[in-house]
């Protein structure tokens, strides 16, 4: 018995450690850290950085659209292969990148790379952690996504240190085997759902697990999905996702893509990731109010850290309050730290009063990450979760590429970042009202 006990302890271990390092390697590799390739790629190719960035847009739309067939893809096929072929296409194009020497060859290779990013991306993950956790369910969601902002973190300084020994495009093919590394405990382990293993989700029957299911906004706010999982079960049937049915869970909505409360939820991610589109712009936020580069540097590096910690507090705030109180409280403190940058930008004032705007506008990324998952698997149950998060996903990473070039072209043209904090400032404040409807909205409809 302690020896089975002891092996179901490690699979729930390893399913963690699996999702971190797919967290680590599509968001915190290529999205956090990617950015430090801009400068050299655009010196070594003689063109502008606008024009280099692109390909990095279109890596996100690429990975929001692709997207959508590949969750519906997994439902009924298993996850292994499709993480492996998606960490084959985007390490084999960040390995072509290296040797690229024209813009449409990397915007090609960067459309690539996002098809490859989005079978080993956040809605995978969040997938796989709704399955495989019932109890401490947001808890586990906010360490997991943390790992963005770690890997962010670390790789930043590092790949810098690269390009400037061994130049880009061995960093390039360094980041490609990383990518690897990083992604090898899924390839080798994770299932979807832990029937696979003939198994069932961390805390089954906990009195955690049944007050989340019945919806107690003072537990753990979502319903979860119930699973009877038998060692003997067929591959047919093991295939298929640890999900009730959603009318078998009490307060869930039935998906209806062009409901007014669907339509809620887009809204509220768009606007969420387009304020952390912000983030790509704080350095020269910093230079706009008379700072150097690398005092921008120092200020991303702060947002980072706030990223780190913000994921961890959403998680456990959700498990305590529910989904929805624990998302307008985060965003409640990015509310604040916007404004604050809205009278730090352009004024005489300290650098501790930017690094602490910048601090707390780093809770963006708590939303966008864990608690937008969160919130919709709390509205539409287990079954439905793939087929809405794909959705809302998608939305996000298109919102997210908009605004570092909207953003940009903003600047250029009103030479100042204040207008587009007094729009941000409208956008998070609507997130927060939206969410008290939607909260209504589901009250509503799930009778």
């Amino acid at each position: 018995m302690n020896k089975d006990r002891k092996k179901s302890s490690l699979t729930y271990l390893l399913i963690i450690i699996s999702c971190c390092g797919m967290v680590a390697a599509s968001i915190g590799l290529y999205v956090n850290a990617y950015g430090i390739f801009f400068s050299p790629m655009s010196e070594a190719l003689g063109v502008r950085r606008g024009d280099i960035s692109l390909h990095a847009t279109l890596c996100g739309l690429s990975t929001g659209l692709v997207g959508i067939p590949v969750i519906h893809w997994i439902q009924s096929h298993r996850l292994r292969p499709v993480i492996l072929a998606g960490v084959v296409l985007a390490a084999v194009s960040t390995l072509l990148t290296a040797f690229t020497t024209h813009v449409w060859q990397l915007n090609l290779l960067g459309i690539l790379r996002g098809a490859g990013l989005c079978c080993f991306h956040l809605a995978i993950v969040t997938t796989v952690v709704g399955n495989w956790f019932e109890a401490k369910r947001g808890t586990i969601t906010g360490f997991i996504a943390s790992f963005s902002g770690i890997a962010g973190a670390v790789f930043n300084p590092i790949f810098n240190a690269l390009i400037l020994r061994i130049g880009y495009k061995s960093a390039l093919i360094i980041m490609s085997i990383v990518t690897v590394l990083l992604t090898l405990p899924a390839i080798l382990f994770i299932e979807l759902n832990p029937m696979q293993k003939g198994m069932v989700p961390y805390g089954h029957g906990s009195d955690e697990a049944e007050a989340a299911k019945q919806g107690d906004p003072h537990r753990h706010g979502e319903a979860a999905a119930p699973v009877k999982a038998a060692p003997d079960a067929g591959a047919e049937k093991a295939q298929a996702p640890a999900q009730a049915a959603s009318g078998d869970e009490p307060g869930i909505v039935p998906l209806r893509y062009f409901s007014g409360l669907f339509l809620m939820i887009c809204v509220i991610v768009f606007f969420s990731n387009f304020s952390i589109g912000f983030a790509s712009h704080l350095p020269g936020v910093a230079e706009s109010a008379g700072y150097s580069s690398s005092f921008g540097a120092l200020l991303v590096s702060v947002v980072m850290i706030a990223n780190i910690s913000f994921k961890f507090v959403i998680g456990f705030l959700a498990d305590k309050l529910g989904a929805v109180r624990a998302s307008q409280l985060m965003l409640a403190v990015e509310l604040a730290g916007v404004i604050l940058m809205f009278y730090v930008i352009g004024s005489a004032t300290s650098g501790a009063a930017l690094m602490a705007a910048g601090f707390l506008f780093g809770s963006a990324y708590s939303y966008g990450a864990v608690g937008a998952s969160l919130v919709t698997r709390r509205i539409y149950g287990g079954k439905q979760y793939g087929s809405a998060y794909a959705v809302t996903a998608m939305v996000g990473n298109i919102s997210n590429a908009l605004a570092i070039a909207v953003i940009g072209y903003a600047y250029d043209f009103l030479h100042s970042y204040r207008p587009m904090t007094v729009i941000l400032v409208v956008m998070v404040a609507s997130s927060i009202v939206l969410l008290t409807l939607a909260e209504r909205k589901r009250k509503q409809q799930a009778g």
